[in-house]
């Protein structure tokens, strides 16, 4: 890790000078009531999606959870967390753990040299990488569980990847952009978290998650939309599992909590989107490639979805 960095985050924040006065951990920085549910709106500006927070020293963590997403990664030494149901998960230095929302963990006290930085990123933040990481995997499942579109299988995810020089790389290229550029335009910061996760989905081998596994059937009707969503016909992909449609729908809504429609649906307009901002093909043809040959429903699906027409946010994106 780039001594730099290091050397940057170990500096005393005021609240740790407070925790070695002897003062206890503030549960009003942190929520907005009573509850242990740490809220973004206390550690997130409200213009704001992502931030960067020094992980803070010299203070044990009771049980909460958060409305936001966080990432906490080890610059130096470990942080030990507690998860109902686990083992005690120990995140050492280069290693990332990717905590969902609403997942409750508590947080051993760090020392001076356990030094940790947490990226704190409210959900829709992730609204474009699920299209582009997919749901058939564990990285997707996380993310939908975060977007409020699964069934929360997934609290968090460990990758031990201090090992990996490109994630390390990418890592540190995040760090320095948010601590140099407050102000960064979010579409920079949505690409450079992007590779993050596309770097961090080749290397699976090196993810450690609860073992919950899910239902076979429902993992093949993601993936079939997920690789084959402009011609998928759940007919023929009951038939291909000897089930009859309706039970097949019936177990995608039972544990997604969405009907196959839906969730074909939301995949080929996440896909429009990304054709609409990143190429120059005609609407018409855009409609087609991602399987509809009637333009007029896919108007009304996309701005249903969007609350803007294909034309409006291809030229709000551009404009952005």
């Amino acid at each position: 890790m780039d001594a730099r960095l290091v050397g940057r985050f170990m500096a005393l924040t005021q609240e740790e000078e407070r925790l070695l006065s002897g003062a206890p951990l503030t549960q009003e920085e942190y929520t907005n009531d009573a509850s242990s549910v740490f809220s973004s709106r206390k550690l997130l500006p409200p213009s704001r999606l992502i931030a960067l927070r020094k992980h803070t020293r010299f203070a044990e963590f009771p049980a909460h959870s958060h409305d936001y997403i966080e990432i906490l990664y080890m610059l130096s030494g470990e942080t030990t967390h507690e998860m109902p149901g686990d083992e005690p998960l120990t995140l050492r230095a280069g290693e990332l753990l990717m905590i969902n929302c609403h997942a409750v963990h508590s947080i051993h006290r760090c020392g001076e040299k356990d030094v940790g930085v947490n990226f704190i990123i409210r959900p829709s933040f992730f609204d474009d990488a699920l299209a582009m990481v997919g749901s058939s995997n564990a990285l997707g499942c996380f993310l939908l569980d975060a977007l409020g579109r699964g069934e929360r299988s997934v609290p968090y995810l460990h990758f031990k990847v201090a090992d990996v020089p490109s994630i390390q790389r990418l890592m540190e290229s995040v760090l320095y952009r948010l601590l140099e550029q407050e102000d960064m335009h979010q579409r920079t910061l949505k690409a450079a978290m992007n590779l993050l996760l596309l770097d961090l989905l080749d290397h699976t081998a090196y993810l450690s998650m609860p073992d919950r596994r899910g239902n076979p059937l429902v993992l093949s009707v993601l993936e079939e939309i997920e690789q084959h969503y402009a011609s998928i016909r759940f007919d023929d992909l009951a038939a291909k599992h000897h089930v009859s449609p309706a039970y097949l729908c019936k177990m995608v809504r039972k544990t997604m909590g969405e009907s196959c429609t839906q969730i074909l649906q939301r995949k080929r307009i996440a896909q429009a989107r990304w054709l609409l901002r990143d190429t120059d093909l005609p609407i018409v043809e855009i409609a087609q490639a991602v399987g509809y040959e009637n333009t007029g429903h896919f108007y009304r699906l996309f701005e249903r979805e969007t609350g803007l027409s294909p034309r409006a946010y291809r030229d709000a994106q551009r404009n952005a």
